[in-house]
């Protein structure tokens, strides 16, 4: 009765897959993620200072979204490459730091930061391995 091609299926795969990479390239060589991701760390600092579960340190985190900041501009001065590599390395060091913290809190703002630093770190990565 139906009759279905595989042939037009996988080319819609291939046509999904492509769409993906150039979605990811479009948000690596944007600095809005890399922003998003330091202005939410930076608007954690009042909460660190209580000492809450889940929260990252006051330290680590006016560090690393000060440097993610800058990586931002630097990709948004056109050094895509250099920018990426800064934002992969330091959401690296804050899922490092405080990854498991931040998932295993079970409140939804560490939870958050854990997600866009992985975020971060996949696109931007990906685009630094040349991946892209």
């Amino acid at each position: 009765m139906y009759s279905t091609n595989i042939f037009t299926s996988n080319q819609n795969i291939k046509m999904d897959y492509q769409a993906l990479r150039k979605l990811q390239r479009q948000w690596a060589t944007s600095p809005i993620p890399a922003w998003t991701f330091s202005g939410a760390l930076l608007a954690t600092l009042p909460k660190t200072r209580q000492h809450l579960h889940g929260y990252p340190g006051p330290i680590s985190t006016a560090f690393i979204g000060g440097v993610t900041a800058l990586s931002g501009y630097f990709t948004m001065t056109g050094e895509h490459h250099n920018g990426a590599g800064v934002t992969t390395a330091w959401s690296m060091g804050y899922l490092l730091i405080n990854g498991r913290k931040g998932l295993f809190s079970f409140r939804p703002w560490p939870f958050g930061l854990t997600m866009l630093a992985l975020g971060n770190m996949a696109a931007y990565g990906s685009y630094y391995a040349g991946f892209h």
